[in-house]
């Protein structure tokens, strides 16, 4: 019998999550999902070398979605670039980033026009470099192309965001429905429901390049004993990875493993509908307690609470370990394994070891050649998350001889606002 700590988490966890069963979320998922079908569907008619399949991911897909069903995240996988022999790539020349690789695209096995150049470079590379940048330009081309005509269901309309500025010629700037960041694309949308009078919802899709197997760094199953769940359910028996363009150094490619991951997490939800229950309580108490920025954004990304609780799975994979009585455990155990992260600034990435999990600022120090005003952000917010993080550490321990656990988290709570320079120089340039 679950202790009063776990009802309140759980209750908690009811009063924040997305109710998967709701008729009206139902109604939003499949609409979007039409949305996504009819553009990927546009892509490859406009552009065959573009054809792709959709592959859903991210949080709504493996129902640990919070608050509303407001983020919908797709790959488009690109068909004719991953069959097999059509690209090679090899690892970048700096090994401080064996995640980003050099691709090589045998683009006479593809139905290419030479229009865009890239077989006028005399340098290999540069031709790959030009016929990398093409794709992209084609990618982009293809959706701009659809928008117009696209017909969006009942309920839907396209809106804007602070996060979707758009420059044009001389340099004016003004907010899109549309934001493109190398192969990713953002669709801004809003549903008027009953439920959900007003939503705002970011719709992703990526393009990517899937890639048969794990490449040499990646050592995840080589570290799991061969009894280990994860094994023993043959989440490795085919397993790829994905590459999508980075353009970070040099034009390159960066592998990922988006659908492993998501298949490792989904398994672990499969498995204890607590340790569900226990992911989606370390987002919402993220949302309820840590730092924002002046959007209202959270500063703690979500991609590091994901990793964390990888780690604790991993760690902890048998099921005794994620009943409903233990969720006040593990939750307890993953914010220390964060707090030691903040302090250390580092979260070992969970597919590659070496690489941080965290993301700017909570990643960084001040340094010298920094801005006054960068170093002012990278300190407060390292200075109030590993506070917040302690008090929450605080807040679990203590609920052991509390009568009613938690009360104040399921009250109104002022939030920290830490001020983003980045933010307030694009909010400047707009005018808002």
């Amino acid at each position: 019998m679950a202790s009063s700590i776990e009802d309140a988490l759980i209750k908690l966890d009811k009063r924040h999550s997305v109710d998967y069963n709701n008729d009206e979320v139902k109604l939003i998922k499949s609409k979007i999902e039409a949305i996504v079908h009819d553009i990927s569907t546009r892509i490859g008619a406009s552009n065959p070398n573009l054809s792709n399949t959709v592959v859903q991911c991210g949080s709504f897909y493996h129902n640990s979605k919070i608050t509303a069903p407001d983020e919908f995240d797709f790959l488009l996988v690109l068909n004719k670039f991953s069959e097999p022999d059509v690209c090679s790539s090899q690892p970048f020349d700096d090994p401080e980033y064996p995640q980003l690789v050099s691709l090589k695209i045998d683009y006479k096995k593809l139905d290419i026009e030479p229009e865009g150049g890239f077989e006028l470079e005399d340098d290999p590379r540069r031709r790959q470099v030009a016929l990398a940048a093409r794709i992209e330009s084609d990618y982009r081309n293809s959706v701009r192309n659809c928008l117009p005509t696209l017909p969006l269901p009942d309920g839907i309309s396209f809106t804007t965001s602070q996060k979707s500025i758009r420059v044009v010629e001389g340099d004016r700037k003004f907010l899109d429905c549309i934001r493109f960041s190398g192969p990713a694309l953002t669709l801004f949308l809003n549903w008027k429901g009953v439920q959900y009078p007003n939503l705002n919802i970011s719709l992703d899709m990526t393009y990517v390049i899937q890639v048969q197997g794990l490449p040499s760094y990646c050592n995840i199953e080589k570290r799991l004993p061969s009894e280990h769940p994860l094994i023993k359910a043959g989440l490795f028996a085919e397993v790829h990875h994905e590459l999508f363009y980075s353009r970070m150094l040099d034009d390159t490619w960066r592998q990922t493993f988006t659908v492993l991951e998501n298949k490792i997490i989904s398994f672990w939800f499969e498995e204890t509908e607590s340790s569900n229950v226990c992911y989606r309580l370390l987002k919402i108490i993220r949302d309820i307690l840590m730092p924002v920025n002046q959007l209202g954004e959270a500063i703690l990304k979500t991609y590091t609470l994901k990793t964390a609780f990888l780690h604790e799975c991993e760690q902890y994979p048998e099921a005794r370990f994620w009943t409903k009585k233990e969720i006040s455990t593990r939750l307890m155990s993953i914010v220390q394994r964060l707090l030691a992260a903040f302090q250390t600034r580092f979260l070992p990435n969970y597919f590659t070891e070496t690489q941080n999990a965290l993301s700017y600022p909570l990643d960084s120090e001040p340094e010298v050649e920094n801005s006054e005003e960068d170093n002012r952000f990278i300190a407060s917010v390292h200075e109030a998350t590993c506070k917040i993080t302690k008090d929450v550490i605080c807040s679990l321990e203590s609920s052991l001889s509390d009568d009613q656990p938690f009360k104040h988290w399921f009250e109104p709570i002022s939030r920290t606002v830490i001020t983003d320079p980045d933010i307030s120089e694009d909010m400047q340039f707009l005018g808002l």
